[in-house]
């Protein structure tokens, strides 16, 4: 049916009858209005945390900290009669060994080692080695370990896999230390 000012049926819309108010969107729509104010409360506290975690709390504006450098220690200090003379911390490694736990036809290559802290303070240890093949002479795998806060007296065990390359014979392998280095744990 056409609208009688339109020929086409479209005019303007009928007007509410005199004395009706138009109802607010929150009256129409209480459960649409609730949800948007839990969205914008949830963005406002997103945004916060996310300015708060990009600037670490310390109003820096996500500017990188920058850790102090390690006090050297002062020359002047005498070695006490308790402690082995420097290069004699490598005897703290009192095992370091490549495992084979091979199965079905799986490579599974392991290294084993033991540290006893031979000193007389709570030590930290890290230890550099490379795998390497005796057939060719080239390092097939290399790695580090942290043994953190070894106090005298006590050994840390440990193992770790060591991946090579399929096939790679576990005869033909040899695990060799690089670098050994004891350090006093504060």
């Amino acid at each position: 049916m056409a609208h009688p000012q339109n020929p086409d049926g479209w005019g303007t819309p009928p007007q509410p009858p005199h004395g009706h108010k138009k109802e607010s969107f929150v009256k129409r729509h209480p459960v649409a209005t609730v949800f948007i104010a839990l969205a914008v409360v949830l963005g406002a506290v997103i945004i916060g945390s996310a300015v708060l975690v990009s600037s670490d709390g310390d109003g820096g504006g996500g500017q990188e900290r920058k850790s102090p450098k390690p006090q050297e220690p002062s020359k002047e200090k005498t070695e006490t009669p308790s402690t082995p003379p420097p290069g004699n911390e490598r005897k703290d490694l009192t095992s370091f060994t490549l495992d084979d736990r091979s199965q079905a036809g799986f490579d599974d290559f392991w290294l084993t080692y033991e540290v006893t802290n031979k000193s007389s303070e709570k030590s930290d240890y890290l230890i550099e080695y490379d795998v390497v093949d005796t057939r060719t002479g080239k390092r097939v795998f290399n790695s580090e370990l942290i043994e953190d806060s070894v106090k005298p007296g006590q050994t840390a065990k440990g193992e770790e896999p060591v991946l090579v390359e399929e096939g790679t014979p576990f005869r033909n392998l040899k695990v060799e230390v690089t670098d050994f280095n004891r350090t006093a744990s504060f």
